[in-house]
Order: structure tokens, then C-alpha cells, then sequence
């Protein structure tokens, strides 16, 4: 049977399914898309090739060499750190530095597959995504270990506990003194010693961790971002073009479940585990104030492998079986963004109990979530990441 025929039989065949389901609307778009996505799949009429080539030569990589680039800047920074309150080795200096990196290191946090975790290198970049509830960085431990007498190293920073490394870690090196004052002179007071060793070396700690995630990918080492392009064709890591795919909505699900659940529903009380209770010291990047920024770059990483950012995207795949949903999806990020975009301050405005954007951000980011749960996986085949518990 030729092709065009099996795509005429499918046209006829979504024409009678869409007849009889107009008695139930609320299964009618799920429907369409279940048998949409199944019939593309077995017809194989749509090559994701590009997509995943995309996704993975320029969006993946490009994200990894942005963050090595900021880590390398952000270590010779502090390696040249001589205790100047002014100038372009100042405190302030290494904060915006620090900045760049806590971008860099969220646009990055949506790729949670191959080297990211199987060397575990993200998770002692920022051992905050998946130990929300201990909040890092563990102060008191750090603490406890500059005041000590031990040798301080890069093999001894190595060997402690990840809620004392990575960008939490040294973000509160930079943002705050250790007794709580947050003045830059204050900083720069403190900011000698063993305390600056052991900054030194949990930011070339940290700058290694980038360097080697980013080597694990590009072709000239690891070589990793060869295994998205040839999914189902030789790939040792995904099997089919489908596992691919499955495997890149998937992490644009669970990037949004991290948002809804830990970065906005745990703190502001807005979901099961808070029990509604406002804790709006257990934000993410609470030092730095970075809360909105971070997930500003959870969000573009999401509309990036969604639109392709300039290149194929999982859109190009949608709107090929259904492009009102396409045109759906593509609403709801833009409105994530704006809604996000509306918060001044996350910390302070939890502070304040002042929930209003907030609130309104968390309803769009879940409702973009439940579409991508319900409609996008229908329309792919896709089985969804769980939730980590939010109330729905």
C-alpha cells in the first residue's frame, strides 16, 4: 500500500473519529491526538532527524559551552581575588559572574539525560534541584569546616557532602558573609583566608564539573551529541527515533514539574507537600535573589526545544499531526513567560505574603504542564514523568 494512500485512509479516518466523539467534547481533543500521533507513528511520514540534530548539536551543546565558557570566567576571577572592594576583581565582580553561571546553569538543568546524570555532574553543579528540602547550601556545615583546622584542597572539597559544593555553596561565599549581613563590605571583609580558600576551590571544583559535562557531549571528546541524531540508527542510547522524542518531551515535562512542585508550589504554599504553609527562605538562589532569573532560563530551555530556537523543534512534529495544539502550546510558554516575568521578587514578595503574581505564574506554568501531560503525550505515544505532587 503507497504512502499517499495510507495518509488518505488517516485523513478519513480522523474525519470519522472526530464525527463520532462530537458528543464529548472533553475527550474529543485527546482522541484526535492519540490517533494522530499513532498513525504518524506507524506510517513514519515525519522524520525527527533534524529535530533531534538540532536539539542536540546547537541547543544542547551550545548550552554546555555557554555554561564552561561562564565557569572558566567566573574561576579566574576568583583564583586572581586579592580581597579588592572595587575594580574588576572586586566582590561585586565575582557576584555577576556568579549571575552568569546560575543562567547558564538553568538553561542547562532541562537536559537530565546521558552524562548530566550518568557522571552526576549536574547534581554537583547544583545539588539544589533534587534536595529542595534540605535547601541548599548547608551553611552550618560550611561553616563548621571554615572555622576547622583541616587542610583545604581541591581533594578534600571533593570529598564533602554535595549540599556543600556546587553554585548554592559558593552563592553563599559571595552573597553573604556568614553571619547574615549582605552588605558588600561586609563581604569583602570576610572574604579572606580560609574562607576565600575554600571559595577558590569549590569554584574550580565546580569549573571542572562543567568542563568535563560539556567534553562528555562535543565530538571532539565524549562525543555524546551523536547519540540524539542517530536515534534508531546505530545509537548505543536511544534505541528509536520514538525513544528520542519520548525522552525530549519528556524532559520539558519534568523541568515544568521541578517549577511547579519545588521552585514556586513548595515555597509559596500553593501545593500538597507545603501543607499552605509560606516559606520564602527556601527559594531557589536565596542569597542572590536570583529566583525570577532562574526560572526565566528554566522557561526559555523549555520554549527552545519546543520552537528549535531558530532550527526544527518538537513543534515542527506538532504541527505536523495538529496544529491547533501547536498554536496552543506555543500560547501557553509566551503566557508562562509574561506571568513569570510579572514577579519582582520571589523571596520578598513571600515575605510580604504577597501572592498575586506569584499565584498567577504557578497557575500558567501548571496549566502549560497539563497540556504537555495530557494532549502533547497522546499526540506522541509518549508515557509522562510523574509529578511530584502538587494537588491536581
Amino acid at each position: 500500500m503507497s504512502k499517499y494512500i495510507l495518509i488518505a485512509l488517516t485523513a478519513s479516518l480522523l474525519f470519522l473519529i472526530s464525527g463520532n466523539c462530537s458528543k464529548n467534547n472533553n475527550a474529543k481533543a485527546s482522541q484526535e491526538s492519540a490517533v494522530a500521533g499513532g498513525l504518524l507513528n506507524v506510517i513514519q511520514i515525519f522524520n525527527p532527524t533534524p529535530i533531534f540534530s538540532n536539539i542536540s548539536n546547537n541547543l544542547i551543546v551550545g548550552s554546555y559551552t555557554n555554561l564552561e565558557t561562564n565557569a572558566k570566567s567566573l574561576k579566574t576571577a576568583t583564583d586572581g581575588y586579592s580581597q579588592s572592594c572595587s575594580g574588576s576583581t572586586s566582590v561585586q565582580n565575582l557576584q555577576t559572574l556568579w549571575k552568569a553561571n546560575a543562567i547558564s546553569l538553568k538553561e542547562s538543568e532541562i537536559t537530565q539525560f546521558g552524562p548530566s546524570v550518568q557522571g552526576g555532574y549536574y547534581e554537583l553543579m547544583d545539588p539544589w534541584v533534587n534536595s529542595y528540602l534540605s535547601n541548599p547550601a548547608d551553611t552550618t556545615s560550611i561553616n563548621t569546616y571554615i572555622s576547622g583546622a583541616s587542610t583545604i584542597s581541591l581533594t578534600t572539597i571533593t570529598a564533602l557532602n554535595k549540599l556543600q559544593r556546587g553554585l548554592p555553596a559558593i552563592e553563599y561565599l559571595l552573597f553573604d558573609d556568614g553571619t547574615g549581613n549582605t552588605s558588600l563590605s561586609a563581604i569583602c571583609t570576610n572574604l579572606t583566608g580560609r574562607r576565600l580558600q575554600f571559595l577558590t576551590q569549590l569554584v574550580t571544583d565546580y569549573y571542572n564539573n562543567a568542563n568535563a559535562l560539556k567534553a562528555a557531549w562535543i565530538n571532539t571528546s565524549g562525543n555524546f551529541a551523536n547519540e540524539l541524531p542517530n536515534a534508531g540508527m546505530g545509537s548505543s542510547f536511544f534505541e528509536s527515533k520514538k525513544s528520542a522524542m519520548d525522552t525530549l518531551i519528556n524532559q520539558m515535562i519534568a523541568l515544568l514539574n521541578s517549577i511547579v512542585d519545588k521552585k514556586l508550589g513548595y515555597p509559596a504554599g500553593l501545593n500538597v507537600s507545603s501543607n499552605g504553609v509560606i516559606r520564602s527562605a527556601n527559594v531557589e538562589s536565596r542569597y542572590a535573589d536570583n529566583s525570577v532569573e532562574n526560572l526565566l532560563a528554566n522557561l526559555r530551555s523549555i520554549r527552545n526545544y519546543y520552537t528549535g530556537n531558530g532550527g526544527a523543534g518538537i513543534s515542527d512534529y506538532v504541527k505536523n499531526a495538529n496544529p491547533i495544539l501547536d498554536r496552543k502550546i506555543l500560547a501557553q510558554i509566551e503566557d508562562s513567560v509574561s506571568k513569570t516575568q510579572a514577579i519582582s521578587n520571589l523571596r520578598t514578595s513571600l515575605s510580604s505574603s504577597n501572592l498575586t503574581a506569584t499565584r498567577d505564574a504557578f497557575n500558567s506554568i501548571r496549566t502549560l504542564r497539563t497540556t504537555l501531560t495530557t494532549e502533547l503525550t497522546s499526540l506522541s505515544g509518549t508515557g509522562a514523568v510523574g509529578s511530584t505532587g502538587d494537588g491536581d
